[in-house]
């Protein structure tokens, strides 16, 4: 490693001391993300050798790290953000589709934190709307009946494979048709509610008061977004009247 100024002193954690430092550049191997990367770098070291925390260097070290790290992923992290966009998700959404939260997914999109090599991977991947599909297959029954719903819109409006799609035979195909058959009548059974509870004359309120629940309950199930617990669908079914096994 070539040295290229001497002076200063620093603190040395593993010297226990006071030591004078010096700045070089070279190459040497870190690890970031998970990955290992052979890089040129410049850093303080004591006169012992060990490396030293120097602020300007280290985010240095680090911007190159990052860009080393976008390289070998083919993806600038910066382009996050986009890839929710281009199918027109809500970063709630996006992030549950990802298994994060959502906190997670804003620093992702602004920069503040970099994914570990697996979620940079996926993220990569979901660009390809088919690779999206794949992904909102292997986790449909976890999403409501609107989270469906905009997800499907979103492949739709984004890519021409899908404008036609009929997602219930595509979904079929993944899990069988009586399993995707089950998952799409609960989207039918919301409309039976909405339906049956207008008729007999009952605001939303009303109907959350005859089953003890909150509003906001009937409120998020009526607009598909939560799945339906079979408890409360039982009860429904009773104040309802509504037979849901037909």
């Amino acid at each position: 490693m070539a040295k290229t100024r001497l002076e200063k002193m620093y603190f040395c954690s593993l010297c226990d001391k006071m030591v004078p430092t010096e700045i070089k550049t070279g190459p040497t191997k870190r690890t970031f993300k998970g990955e290992t990367f052979e890089l040129t770098v410049t850093e303080r070291v004591c006169e012992s050798g060990h490396r030293i925390h120097d602020q300007s260097l280290d985010i240095i070290t680090y911007n190159i790290l990052v860009a080393a790290f976008e390289e070998r992923l083919e993806m600038k992290l910066t382009n996050i953000k986009s890839i929710r966009l281009q199918y027109g998700l809500s970063d709630v959404l996006f992030a549950k589709l990802l298994g994060i939260e959502r906190l997670t997914l804003n620093h992702f999109e602004t920069g503040k934190l970099i994914p570990e090599n697996d979620m940079a991977t996926l993220l990569k991947e979901l660009r390809e709307p088919k690779a999206l599909a794949r992904h909102y297959f292997s986790m449909k029954e976890q999403l409501s009946v609107r989270e469906r719903g905009l997800i499907e819109a979103g492949l739709r409006r984004t890519s021409p494979v899908y404008a036609e799609v009929d997602f219930l035979v595509e979904y079929a195909h993944v899990v069988g048709m009586e399993k995707a058959l089950a998952i799409q009548t609960e989207g039918s059974q919301i409309t039976r509610i909405k339906r049956k509870r207008r008729k007999l004359q009952f605001s939303q309120e009303e109907l959350a008061d005859l089953l003890s629940v909150p509003l906001e309950t009937i409120k998020e199930l009526e607009a598909g977004m939560v799945r339906p617990d079979p408890e409360l669908m039982g009860q429904i079914g009773t104040v309802l009247e509504l037979d849901f096994s037909k």
